[in-house]
């Protein structure tokens, strides 16, 4: 196995409690079906203002550093391949062929080659100012600019483009299309005007009709699909350009700037209210299927199979999954609440909500997407953050410190005890009958075995900490310069381990076992870092950064799942499954939006929404596992440990997996179905002759999909007291083996390997070594580098006062 596997054992030491059941088919939603953010590919500006998707390729106007070539051909991982710098401002563009064409705005049109998209180069130019937007037919361009009207340009050269006038109009030209012969520009406050192309080179008046605002236009036979800012999207009959018709207008997609329409019959609006999604397939009666989030910045958009390209002007390309017409914001409850609510935590029965105005409010979800609201206790201060265990909920409660709510009877909750230190608390964890506080000057340890009676154990420097978590690999802590850090907390205190950067400001971190999730924020976008807490080295190794297009508030794990309130874009989705590729799964949006933090509870995940109040949406299904898992049990045996486990299968039987992981190691182990439900292995793998803690995790999955954890058990094997050379691995072997060995303390140590005859072939190790597992390769040469011949030969290990051999075997 490479290291990189036996880490990834290692790391995936996180245990779920057992039993749980698999979810029905109404418990549990799948949210990659429905349109979701997939992917981005930041620009050099993010000032992204047009795109354009030919055979593979995304062209986007960019700004001010101008043309700008992504390849999309895997949509999940754009790629930027080539850029060219435009005079002026690049705005909107088209592609035909192997040229792109450019509204540049001061600069007029320019003219790209794009036939490499790793060099494209600017081919001709014509100047003009206020270029907005173009479309392309008949050997000319019509170019929208702005108060001027639309310029007439002669691309037949396009190394020499002509402009041979200038339509005014008399609104502002914003928008352009070309369809049937007819010209359709999208004027402003004058709404649409129509004009014949009988002579392409002199547009002349049809018809126009006044939308109030008029930002982009799309034709499709006799209807007109206009963004029309204000008024949102409009939908107009032209089949008779002098007696335009309305037909349809869906004002809750305010401020519209740009749509798109798919050959299926969906219509998307970038505006206010993120990407709006109409079922256009009855345009009389164009159906709101829902938004996605894209933030207040998206400018244009392009469809491509089953995939929009957004151009956002605050930071680049979105790419967006639209395998169905729907959305996900009719999903689900939102239940107005008092105040503006923070903080929620789910136990039982019950969801807790901290709000910035009514302190904690308790919910009854016997029914889960009905909250009832049972009680509210007003606290000092307000919660920012919120632990719900045992009985009691702790509560970091900004100028309030640390409430401590006895909430065993939920309808009646007391305050049982408080903490206020100097500074406000921003974010509160649990572990090991402690308290972690950060506020605005500090991280706080505090007793809390005593609920009554809460008391400061310790407390570090930490200027303005925003999260906090513990395990026993220790306490970890984010503030607002960017950085996440490590502390060992004993009876010493506080004792930095380790620090790293991250892309943002972190504002949520999780610890499972080595494993540190972090929340991010970074301008208008955010994203998930996945870390790894190496004890061995002290150091905090990132795997994976994932950037989401929006900033990233709390996480809740669950599963294998990340759930990422992110404020306008509503609850992230993230399969952490493998840490190396953390991946987007879909979003739980319902506009308007402002996620702050979520709790899984159940079937389903309860969101703090500032605006919204509590927020109900189901569960993901990838989490759901599809037997019941009735016992799990690791014992050690002599030298080795049995292990078995009872499943009772609901859907699928499909597969396990049993993995093996210590502090230096990973291996799986075979099992044996025995029939009934009952399956036995016994793990008599070498290494277990090291000692110390071994963490086995059961995993299962069904028709060869994702791998998702059941449960873990440790167990605890007794450390070798003297020195101990372990079986190599392979062997025999050809042409390399591994040879692993303990040592019982710290001193020097020598692996040498020897022939038949005792004469001496190499040395791998020689020198101080730490207490521990220790392992050395050989790759069956001499310390000459010459390969030996097949034959055994002998591991000698010395130490101080100690030897010890084992056999090898090499076969050429």
């Amino acid at each position: 196995m490479s290291s990189r596997g036996s880490a990834f054992l290692v790391l995936l030491a996180a245990g779920l409690s057992i039993p749980f059941r698999a979810a029905v088919a109404d418990t549990c939603l799948d949210y990659g079906d429905y349109i979701h953010w997939a992917a981005g590919a930041p620009l050099p500006a993010g000032e992204a203002g047009g795109v354009a998707v030919v055979d593979g390729f995304a062209y986007v106007a960019d700004g001010a550093p101008g043309l700008v070539v992504v390849d999309v051909s895997d949509p999940l991982h754009p790629e930027i391949r080539g850029s060219v710098d435009t005079p002026h401002v690049a705005a909107r563009l088209q592609v035909i062929g192997t040229l792109a064409y450019v509204a540049d705005e001061d600069a007029g049109l320019q003219i790209v080659d794009v036939g490499d998209p790793d060099a494209p180069a600017l081919r001709g130019r014509a100047a003009f100012t206020d270029a907005h937007d173009l479309a392309v037919a008949g050997g000319y361009a019509y170019v929208a600019v702005e108060g001027a009207g639309v310029a007439v340009v002669d691309v037949a050269d396009p190394d020499h483009p002509l402009r041979v006038r200038t339509v005014d109009t008399p609104g502002y030209a914003y928008g352009v299309c070309v369809a049937g012969g007819r010209l359709y520009v999208a004027d402003s406050w004058n709404g649409l005007l129509i004009y014949s192309l009988a002579d392409p080179a002199a547009p002349s008046l049809l018809g126009g009709y006044d939308t109030g605002g008029a930002q982009d236009v799309v034709v499709l036979g006799a209807l007109a699909w206009i963004a029309d800012y204000d008024d949102g999207l409009v939908v107009l009959n032209v089949a008779d350009p002098a007696a335009i018709a309305p037909v349809a207008a869906r004002p809750q997609s305010l401020y519209a700037r740009a749509l798109a329409i798919s050959p299926s019959g969906a219509c998307f609006v970038a505006c206010a209210g993120g990407l709006h999604v109409y079922d256009a397939t009855d345009p009389a009666v164009p159906a709101f299927r829902g938004a996605v989030p894209v933030g207040d910045d998206a400018r244009d958009l392009a469809l491509a199979g089953d995939w929009a390209f957004v151009a956002d002007d605050d930071w680049g390309l979105g790419v967006y999954a639209i395998p169905a017409l729907a959305t996900t914001t009719d999903l689900g409850a939102t239940v107005a609440t008092p105040g503006y609510a923070v903080t929620v935590a789910g136990v039982g029965g019950h969801i807790f909500l901290g709000s910035q105005d009514s302190g904690l409010q308790v919910f009854d979800v016997a029914v889960p997407d009905s909250p009832a609201l049972l009680t509210i206790l007003p606290l000092p201060g307000f919660p920012t953050d919120m632990v719900v265990r045992d009985g009691y909920a702790f509560v970091a409660s900004y100028s309030g410190g640390l409430q401590i709510v006895d909430v065993a009877d939920p309808a009646s909750p007391v305050v049982a005890g408080s903490l206020i230190p100097p500074g406000n608390a921003s974010a509160v964890c649990l572990y090991g009958g402690h308290a972690f506080l950060t506020a605005n000057d500090s991280l706080r340890a505090v007793g809390v075995s005593d609920p009554a009676a809460p008391h400061q154990i310790a407390a570090t420097r930490l200027a303005w900490g925003l999260a906090v978590a513990a395990n026993i690999r220790g306490v970890f802590a984010t503030a607002e310069d960017g950085l996440l850090r490590w502390y060992e907390f004993g009876a010493g205190g506080f004792t930095p381990h380790a620090s790293v950067a991250l892309p943002g400001r972190g504002t949520g971190v999780l610890i499972q076992d080595t494993l540190v999730y972090v929340s991010w924020g970074a301008g208008d976008h955010g994203g998930v870092s996945v870390l790894a807490a190496n004890g061995a080295t002290d150091e905090l190794v990132p795997l994976a950064d994932l950037m989401l297009p929006e900033y990233v508030e709390r996480l809740t794990f669950d599963r294998g799942l990340l759930y990422a309130a992110s404020g306008t874009g509503g609850v992230f989705v993230v399969d952490v499954h493998d840490p190396w590729h953390p991946t987007l799964v879909g979003n739980a949006a319902r506009p308007p939006s402002d996620a702050k933090s979520t709790a899984v509870l159940g079937d389903h995940v309860y969101v703090a929404d500032n605006l919204g109040g509590l927020v109900v949406v189901p569960r993901e299904c990838l989490a759901y596992v599809p037997v019941f898992l009735a016992d799990f049990a690791a014992t050690p045996d002599g030298g080795s440990v049995a292990l078995s486990w009872n499943v009772h299968v609901v859907g699928e039987a499909g597969e396990f997996r049993l993995e093996a992981a210590t502090a230096g190691a990973g291996w799986t182990v075979p099992a044996i179905d025995e029939g009934g439900g009952l399956w036995r292995a016994r793990d008599a793998d070498a290494r277990l002759g090291a000692g110390g803690v071994v963490t086995y995790t059961l995993r299962h999955r069904a028709g060869g999909g994702v791998w998702t954890e059941l449960a873990q058990r440790s167990v605890q094997l007794a450390t070798p007291a003297a020195p101990r050379l372990l079986d190599a691995r392979p062997n025999p072997f050809n042409p390399r083996t591994t040879i692993p060995f303990v040592l019982d303390r710290a001193g020097a140590a020598r692996l040498a390997i020897h022939d038949q005859a005792g004469r001496l072939v190499v040395v791998l190790a020689d020198g101080p070594l730490a207490a521990g597992l220790h392992e050395f390769a050989w790759d069956g040469r001499d310390a000459r580098g010459r390969a030996m011949p097949s034959g055994a030969y002998l591991a000698r290990l010395a130490t101080e006062g100690r030897v010890a051999t084992g056999k090898l075997v090499l076969l050429r």
